[in-house]
Protein backbone atom coordinates (compact mmCIF):
# COMPACT_ATOMS: atom_id res chain seq x y z
CA UNK A 1 0.00 0.00 0.00
CA UNK A 2 2.95 2.09 0.35
CA UNK A 3 4.02 1.91 -2.78
CA UNK A 4 0.16 2.92 -3.46
CA UNK A 5 -0.06 6.00 -1.59
CA UNK A 6 3.80 7.19 -2.93
CA UNK A 7 2.39 7.07 -6.49
CA UNK A 8 -0.95 9.33 -6.01
CA UNK A 9 1.29 11.35 -4.03
CA UNK A 10 3.73 12.31 -6.84
CA UNK A 11 0.52 12.27 -9.00
CA UNK A 12 -1.29 15.36 -6.85
CA UNK A 13 2.57 17.02 -6.47
CA UNK A 14 2.71 17.08 -10.04
CA UNK A 15 -0.86 18.49 -10.48
CA UNK A 16 -0.23 20.86 -8.04
CA UNK A 17 3.06 22.16 -9.41
CA UNK A 18 1.42 22.88 -12.90
CA UNK A 19 2.23 26.26 -13.81
CA UNK A 20 0.76 26.73 -17.40
CA UNK A 21 -0.20 29.63 -18.13
CA UNK A 22 1.01 30.34 -14.54
CA UNK A 23 1.49 29.08 -10.58
CA UNK A 24 -2.06 28.27 -9.39
CA UNK A 25 -0.87 26.90 -6.38
CA UNK A 26 1.98 28.60 -3.26
CA UNK A 27 4.69 26.43 -3.07
CA UNK A 28 5.10 26.42 0.77
CA UNK A 29 1.12 25.02 0.51
CA UNK A 30 1.82 22.10 -2.08
CA UNK A 31 3.41 19.59 0.52
CA UNK A 32 0.52 20.48 3.17
CA UNK A 33 -2.31 19.94 1.26
CA UNK A 34 -0.68 16.48 -0.88
CA UNK A 35 -0.68 15.60 2.96
CA UNK A 36 -3.76 16.43 3.38
CA UNK A 37 -5.27 14.73 0.26
CA UNK A 38 -3.42 11.34 0.52
CA UNK A 39 -3.08 10.05 3.91
CA UNK A 40 -6.25 8.75 5.04
CA UNK A 41 -7.92 11.86 6.79
CA UNK A 42 -10.49 11.97 3.74
CA UNK A 43 -11.58 8.70 1.74
CA UNK A 44 -11.37 8.81 -2.04
CA UNK A 45 -15.39 9.15 -2.79
CA UNK A 46 -14.79 12.49 -0.37
CA UNK A 47 -16.58 15.30 -2.32
CA UNK A 48 -14.12 18.01 -0.64
CA UNK A 49 -16.23 21.80 -0.26
CA UNK A 50 -15.73 24.90 -1.81
CA UNK A 51 -14.95 26.11 1.71
CA UNK A 52 -12.45 22.99 2.46
CA UNK A 53 -10.87 23.69 -1.04
CA UNK A 54 -10.57 26.90 -0.40
CA UNK A 55 -8.95 26.25 3.45
CA UNK A 56 -6.23 23.85 1.64
CA UNK A 57 -5.40 26.68 -0.37
CA UNK A 58 -6.70 25.67 -3.56
CA UNK A 59 -8.15 28.21 -6.37
CA UNK A 60 -11.69 27.59 -6.49
CA UNK A 61 -13.95 28.92 -9.07
CA UNK A 62 -17.50 28.91 -8.64
CA UNK A 63 -20.16 27.88 -11.55
CA UNK A 64 -19.38 27.28 -14.89
CA UNK A 65 -19.32 28.78 -18.34
CA UNK A 66 -22.58 29.20 -20.20
CA UNK A 67 -21.16 27.08 -23.21
CA UNK A 68 -20.96 24.42 -20.66
CA UNK A 69 -24.41 24.45 -19.92
CA UNK A 70 -25.13 25.00 -23.58
CA UNK A 71 -23.38 21.48 -24.31
CA UNK A 72 -25.11 19.90 -21.30
CA UNK A 73 -28.64 20.33 -22.78
CA UNK A 74 -27.62 18.53 -25.77
CA UNK A 75 -27.52 15.27 -23.73
CA UNK A 76 -30.80 15.68 -22.20
CA UNK A 77 -31.06 13.23 -18.79
CA UNK A 78 -33.46 10.21 -18.67
CA UNK A 79 -36.48 11.90 -16.31
CA UNK A 80 -37.13 8.78 -13.73
CA UNK A 81 -36.46 5.12 -14.46
CA UNK A 82 -36.13 2.25 -12.17
CA UNK A 83 -34.82 2.64 -8.63
CA UNK A 84 -31.13 1.69 -8.60
CA UNK A 85 -28.42 1.71 -6.67
CA UNK A 86 -28.11 5.11 -8.46
CA UNK A 87 -31.66 6.29 -8.64
CA UNK A 88 -33.83 5.86 -6.24
CA UNK A 89 -36.68 7.99 -6.02
CA UNK A 90 -37.68 8.61 -2.72
CA UNK A 91 -36.42 7.32 0.81
CA UNK A 92 -37.16 3.86 2.03
CA UNK A 93 -40.28 3.71 4.37
CA UNK A 94 -39.58 2.01 7.56
CA UNK A 95 -40.52 -1.68 7.01
CA UNK A 96 -43.75 -2.64 9.40
CA UNK A 97 -43.56 -4.67 12.38
CA UNK A 98 -44.48 -7.97 11.76
CA UNK A 99 -47.27 -9.83 14.10
CA UNK A 100 -45.74 -12.79 16.24
CA UNK A 101 -46.59 -16.23 14.39
CA UNK A 102 -49.13 -18.24 16.17
CA UNK A 103 -49.45 -21.91 16.17
CA UNK A 104 -47.06 -24.37 17.33
CA UNK A 105 -43.53 -23.95 18.13
CA UNK A 106 -40.95 -26.21 15.97
CA UNK A 107 -39.49 -29.17 18.06
CA UNK A 108 -36.28 -28.36 19.01
CA UNK A 109 -34.60 -30.74 16.27
CA UNK A 110 -36.42 -29.15 13.42
CA UNK A 111 -34.68 -25.55 14.09
CA UNK A 112 -31.31 -26.81 12.98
Amino acid sequence: SRKAINQVQRFVRTLLKDDVPQPKIAPENIERIVDTLTTGQVTHDYPITVEEATQLGLPITVGLPNSIYNLMELYPQPQGGRPSVQYIPMPYQPRPVLPEPKGRPLPENARN
